[in-house]
């Protein structure tokens, strides 16, 4: 099934998106590790999730509009399936850090 070319523009933007979502995670992560060192936190560990998060899409979506990807099961698996876990462990870690910080006496009190 081909798509027209109004979609394929759309999707050909979300990947130029996901790309340089991409980009600003490394250029961070490169800022950062070279002003403090290596010593990895959370944050840092959430840079990396999301850069894998926003390669994944990007890769899925510059292969979509082509038709590479119809037929291959573990191809959709990894390029559909895996961003999804991927950003909902992003979102579940920073809810729970969240959490941490807004239930500390300090939070409401200082």
């Amino acid at each position: 099934e081909r798509l027209n070319a109004v979609l394929k523009g759309f999707i050909y933007l979300l990947a130029a998106v996901s790309f340089c979502l991409a980009a600003g995670c490394l250029y961070c992560l490169g800022v950062t590790f070279y002003n403090l060192g290596w010593r990895p936190k959370l944050g840092h560990i959430l840079f990396v999730l999301l850069f894998v998060f926003s390669m994944l899409r990007g890769i899925q979506a510059v292969l979509l509009p082509s038709g590479r990807l119809d037929d291959s099961t573990p191809s959709k698996y990894v390029l559909g399936e895996l961003p999804t876990f991927v950003f909902c462990s992003i979102f579940s870690t920073i809810i729970f850090c969240w959490a941490e910080v807004t239930s500390s006496p300090l939070f409401l009190f200082p």
